[in-house]
């Protein structure tokens, strides 16, 4: 929708100033469209067609609200036979199906919440992600973590009637993009580069009825 429309992937390329002979693709499976792209970089190297390609993600919720391109669109997007309810079962519902299905409880979700804040502090303060991180006008870090504890999480009511997440467990509304650079490894040893990582495999499935 939007700014974030059309073949975004190719818009980004060409504004930067790049070849515009390289090829470009946008997918779209929600919040996993940037796992996806990875996934099907590595199939390409792993399949010969290239042997280098960049995988990203993009979103901006602040310009674009979730759900803008569902509801406001022409026509509607559920096919007659659609098995759902109408709203589809979001995220929320499905992050408490799923936390049913394997015994976690609210003080779980918050132990790990807080944990995952303080991992986040820490590797900010440590500059962990000095060589990942280009400042955009203003922004010159994430703003996602915050300083809370378990007692500040406890006191938060649950996105959902006797629910286990809170906004202190759940993804914030958030700008931003990432980009990975893969490549095969006899092209990443003739320019006598180190890979940083090695991705053995992946793979995209459903939730089985839990969610999206």
């Amino acid at each position: 929708a939007g700014e974030q429309s059309l073949n975004v992937t190719r818009n980004a390329w060409l504004s930067t100033g790049f070849d515009p002979r390289v090829g470009c693709t946008t997918v779209d499976v929600s919040c996993g469209s940037a796992q996806q792209a990875n996934h099907l970089m590595a199939a390409l190297i792993e399949s010969g067609a290239i042997d280098i390609g960049i995988a990203c993600g993009v979103e901006s919720m602040s310009r674009v609200p979730i759900g803008v391109n569902l509801y406001q669109g022409p026509g509607h997007y559920k096919t007659a036979d659609y098995p759902w309810d109408d709203p589809p079962k979001s995220q929320f519902g499905g992050a408490e199906r799923i936390a049913a299905r394997q015994g976690l409880t609210r003080s779980d979700a918050d132990a790990f919440g807080v944990a995952s804040q303080q991992r986040a502090a820490t590797a900010w303060q440590e500059d962990r992600f000095g060589r990942e991180v280009t400042p955009i006008g203003t922004v010159e870090r994430d703003e996602g973590p915050r300083d809370t504890s378990l007692a500040g999480l406890a006191a938060l009511k649950p996105n959902v009637p006797d629910g286990i997440h809170t906004p202190g467990t759940t993804s914030q509304i958030s700008d931003g993009a990432a980009a990975i650079l893969w490549m095969s490894m006899e092209r990443a040893q003739a320019l006598g580069l180190r890979p940083r990582a090695v991705l053995a495999g992946g793979v995209v499935g459903g939730g089985g009825g839990l969610g999206w």
